[in-house]
């Protein structure tokens, strides 16, 4: 004991940096922390290397990062703002433009530098206008076919009118449906302008908004490249990573593959799950088959079929004494 305190005092003198906490540790664990830390001090000759904390839930881990759907709504607006401000167009617009270049940050800025109008008219919005489109005189509802006065007359851009309650009625029917309604369009037949955010807050009720911010943010996610849903049961946790990511492990606690969105598979592909998966499919539908057509052998347990109804041979082979208890069986 005497000889160990002798060395620990030794190195604390070299070291100039002694911890009155390891002198308070047992012989044998303070030996181990004190060489460790001492050979890192004379092999090194630089600045020493600090471990940092364990991460949070906003930093990378093995390439991804597991975030809420706070994280991720702040994520969606940056990635909006960013766009809007490079591009100078509205939030709206910029929401537009990435929704259908599947979030793609830099095939929207290369196309609409390219071309604006022809970037803007692909993603629909060539007539986008901040505010509702209004009208000075009383016309006919492109929908209810009813003359409306024109203070009850909207449109988006595209110089189709329609009254408030039918646009009002014609957007919540397309919130209804599902997770298409983020690239609602025009009622008009065959108008390709979009109907964008700006327009669902100014005509649909609050329970409908809120189901349309919804599924828009669910849309960022199921088209992105760099995103991907926990496929736990009740998780609404997102994966942040890139296309070469294989397993990720979610806060509650489901290990799955970045790829295919499916129970992590590694080492094996993708392509091979999906293979594999049908094999096993059509392997339990010819196990069903068997079970519903067959029955086995009382005495050898062999599976039979009776593929001829109502005839029986005459002569019977030895080995199957049975055969002609079909009915019995």
């Amino acid at each position: 004991m005497d000889s160990s305190g002798e060395e620990g005092e030794e190195y604390n003198y070299q070291d100039g940096s002694g911890d009155d906490d390891d002198g308070n540790n047992t012989t044998g664990s303070g030996e181990e922390e004190e060489e460790y830390s001492y050979s890192d001090g004379e092999d090194g000759g630089g600045p020493s290397i600090s471990i940092p904390p364990p991460s949070s839930s906003s930093s990378l881990v093995d390439g991804y990062k597991i975030i809420d759907a706070d994280e991720l709504r702040a994520t969606m607006s940056a990635l909006v703002e960013d766009i809007s401000s490079v591009l100078a167009i509205h939030s709206c617009a910029a929401a537009a433009l990435l929704r259908h270049y599947s979030w793609n940050k830099e095939a929207v800025i290369d196309s609409f530098c390219t071309d604006p109008e022809k970037a803007k008219e692909k993603a629909g919005i060539a007539s986008f206008v901040l505010e509702l489109q209004t009208t000075k005189k009383g016309k006919i509802c492109g929908i209810c076919r009813d003359e409306v006065p024109a203070s009850e007359l909207v449109a988006v851009g595209c110089d189709h009118f329609f009254c408030r309650a039918c646009f009002t009625q014609y957007l919540n029917s397309k919130v209804n449906e599902g997770m298409g309604c983020p690239l609602t369009r025009c009622p008009e037949y065959k108008c390709p302008e979009v109907v964008t955010e700006n327009v669902f807050r100014a005509l649909v009720p609050g329970p409908a908004l809120a189901t349309y911010l919804r599924y828009n943010l669910k849309s960022f996610v199921d088209m992105s490249n760099s995103l991907r849903w926990c496929p736990g049961r009740g998780c609404d946790y997102v994966a942040m990573g890139n296309s070469n990511l294989r397993s990720c492990l979610c806060k509650c606690g489901v290990l799955f593959c970045f790829r295919c969105g499916e129970e992590a598979h590694v080492p094996a592909s993708c392509d091979d799950m999906v293979t594999w998966a049908e094999k096993c499919k059509n392997e339990s539908e010819t196990a069903n088959w068997i079970l519903a057509n067959t029955r086995k052998c009382p005495k050898c347990m062999t599976r039979i079929e009776k593929n001829q109804v109502g005839r029986l041979p005459a002569t019977l082979p030895p080995s199957l004494p049975t055969y002609t208890k079909w009915l019995q069986l």
